[in-house]
């Protein structure tokens, strides 16, 4: 019975959930921002984990070292690519003002 008197009561004269919105327009000169819907999807982690097996024919120092390096340039890639997303994202909520 209170889930029909709730709904009832958003029936009743002088509450229009459509004509509010109309009734608060958004400021003039400001733009919603409506950027491309693949720049907001989350991205996964990188993966930089190197799983090749250990090598017997290298040193252990240098192998160690070649790993770090791998993993170290694979990061440098992944941050990259995250700004280079985001530099996309703030252009594409950019207000131009034509004057």
């Amino acid at each position: 019975m209170m889930v029909w008197a709730a709904g009832l009561s958003g029936c009743a004269a002088g509450s229009d959930p459509v004509g509010a919105s109309k009734a608060s327009p958004i400021a003039p000169g400001v733009q919603t921002c409506r950027p491309d819907s693949a720049l907001l999807a989350p991205q996964p982690a990188p993966d930089c984990g190197f799983v090749r097996a250990n090598l017997k024919t290298l040193d252990p120092d240098q192998w160690a070292r070649l790993k770090l390096a791998y993993e170290l340039k694979c990061y440098k890639d992944a941050e990259k690519t995250v700004r280079n997303r985001l530099k996309l994202l703030q252009a594409s909520c950019e207000v131009t003002s034509a004057q």
